[in-house]
């Protein structure tokens, strides 16, 4: 699938891909959000306020280059959704912290953390999405 999805990329969006060719450590994951990640302790932090996007179609994941050394995730409160793939194939990833004020979790958003043991959900979710945690340990 990861094959697939770069070949496409390759083809539909070429410039695109050209042009994140550097590696980036923060920036924009939503309208009202932003993520910053520690390439030194493998922490990625998302601030902000609302959803976070739904990564697909033009929308990749901001932080896809970092996939392998992911290996904590803390989003603060005022995020209210986590959006679809916005943490699949982390495969280091061991640890999630989720805020009071997150309401939902979409496809396929934890899918593939092969390194995820458990994630404790805040009372306030109302909706999981399909495959949210799919092949999780």
């Amino acid at each position: 699938m990861v094959k697939v999805k770069n070949i496409l990329s390759q083809i539909f969006f070429p410039k695109r891909l050209e042009s994140s060719s550097h590696e980036s450590y923060s920036g924009s994951c939503g309208d009202h959000a932003q993520w910053n990640l520690n390439p030194e302790n493998g922490e990625l932090r998302i601030t902000g306020t609302g959803p976070l996007y739904d990564f697909f179609g033009e929308k990749e994941v901001p932080w896809e280059s970092h996939l392998n050394h992911i290996r904590k995730v803390v989003v603060a409160h005022g995020i209210t959704y986590i959006g679809f793939q916005a943490f699949s194939y982390c495969k280091s990833l061991s640890s999630v912290q989720l805020p009071d004020t997150l309401t939902g979790i979409g496809q396929h958003a934890f899918a593939y953390c092969k390194s995820l043991p458990s994630v404790l959900l805040p009372e306030g979710v109302k909706h999981i999405k399909d495959y949210a945690f799919a092949h999780c340990i």
